[in-house]
């Protein structure tokens, strides 16, 4: 079954723990409560590590991933297939979860799209993080934020780019999504 997913979130990390954060070893293990999804083992390996693994990723030419890491903070944006997914959303989690040992602040959040519906948000605060679990309500939420407006207006913009679909006329429906 195919899917894809759209991932977006921030992390702010203090100036004064940036160096620390990015060069500290950490591994999926050193957090509890992570959802059946997330199982399996991530680590141990630095942040610094983990963000050069993710912009190594093989994508599809209609996938992204989008990290920026400026004056401490990070930044994601993504639409990543079924596989790619299932290949990073560990380390895209630990990544965020390991902000908490730094005073950090921020949160991912891992949409199912299309045939697989689902939502996910990593929390992250100062000295504790966590994942959750999203309903259907909060789903819907998530999908009236700015954040996620702008990653799926790129995601559908790569499509189009992807199928040389022409450009749309203001008002007129997206020919793939019907939005």
């Amino acid at each position: 079954m195919a899917w894809d997913t759209l991932v977006f979130g921030t992390l702010s990390i203090p100036d004064s723990h940036l160096e620390r954060w990015l060069t500290t070893e950490v591994s999926s293990s050193d957090f509890t409560g992570w959802p059946d999804l997330f199982e399996g083992a991530c680590g141990p390996r630095s942040p610094e590590v983990m963000l050069e693994q993710l912009r190594q990723v093989t994508l599809q030419p209609h996938e992204f991933i989008e990290l920026n890491l400026d004056r401490g903070e990070l930044s994601v944006r993504a639409m990543l297939s079924r596989d790619a997914f299932l290949e990073v959303h560990l380390l895209l989690a630990t990544l965020w979860r390991s902000g908490a040992a730094c005073d950090s602040i921020g949160s991912l959040q891992l949409f199912g799209e299309n045939t697989m519906q689902f939502g996910y948000r990593v929390e992250v605060l100062p000295r504790e993080s966590y994942v959750e679990v999203l309903t259907v309500y909060t789903r819907r939420k998530a999908q009236q934020t700015r954040q996620w407006r702008e990653v799926d207006a790129h995601a559908q913009a790569s499509l189009r780019s992807l199928l040389g679909a022409p450009r749309r006329r203001r008002g007129e429906p997206d020919p793939f999504t019907g939005r």
